[in-house]
């Protein structure tokens, strides 16, 4: 195998750390799609093409689209048997057993106590965290009892973007990620300028800007930047310690490890 090792910058002022990391190269696959979503526990790949979500599995390939309700803003795929497909254009969250087969759509439009989304992930069974832009604050909903179980701190700007698991969300504003458990206790935050995506895996966490992609453990106190020279960051993926990056063309897959 090939290993790629990075220079790790020290930059206090943004709240990232010495710690050095080394990705060992494991594989490239071509790839035609608009947007790479990532590859779930059972090996099987996501991606969105002509606003459409597709999932390969070995040798079965499955479709989902619902061209009504405008552009596919995310997908999370946590959870495979329960997929979340968010719709901002719509206000609307679908959700799409393994095969894409449409379980249920929720369109926060309709519920009782209406909420403007502008962004939805996958909670705990039958749930699903939102980030309500009215209130400005997450919310954990639960989409078979029809109701909003819990309720978090407004926040004072804009989200950006978010990342969970069942048990915690990770809410990112301009210079600062927000970490809450599904109970509605703030637990922890670290500082990172200007993200545009984030991605956990284990409570590990990737941050993208337009040119950098950091990483943080779980127990670490701030990200190390990984650069990249001449492998462009469309798109990417974190699970356990597999980091994926698309770059419009291929995805590359890495191992994470300790310099």
């Amino acid at each position: 195998m090939q290993k790629l090792f990075f220079i790790v910058t020290y930059l206090f002022t943004f709240g990232i750390s010495a710690q050095s990391y080394h990705l060992e190269l494991i594989d490239e696959k071509p790839l035609d799609a608009d947007t790479f979503v990532g590859v779930d526990d059972f090996s099987a790949l996501y991606f969105i093409k002509n606003n459409a979500l597709f999932k390969k599995s070995g040798t079965n390939t499955y479709q989902f689209s619902s061209l009504q309700l405008g552009t596919i803003a995310s997908v999370d795929i946590i959870n495979p048997l329960k997929i979340s497909v968010f719709y901002r254009d719509s206000n609307t969250v679908v959700i799409l057993d393994n095969t894409l087969n449409e379980i249920t759509r929720i369109d926060f439009t309709t519920i009782t106590n209406y909420r403007n989304i502008s962004h939805a992930r996958t909670a705990g069974d039958r749930q699903l965290w939102v980030f309500n832009t009215d209130l400005q604050q997450l919310e954990v909903y639960d989409w078979n009892q029809n109701k909003i179980i819990t309720k978090f701190p407004p926040q004072e700007d804009n989200v950006i973007t978010m990342s969970s698991n069942f048990n915690f969300a990770w809410v990112a504003l301009e210079n600062t990620i927000y970490q809450y458990n599904i109970y509605g206790s703030f637990i922890d935050k670290v500082s990172i300028t200007t993200p545009k995506t984030i991605i956990q895996s284990q409570g590990n966490l990737i941050a993208t800007t337009e040119k950098s992609i950091f990483y943080k453990e779980k127990k670490a106190s701030k990200f190390s930047e990984v650069f990249l020279p001449d492998l462009p960051h469309k798109d990417s993926f974190l699970t356990n310690e597999i980091l994926y990056i698309y770059d419009g063309q291929k995805i590359t897959t890495f191992k994470i490890s300790k310099s």
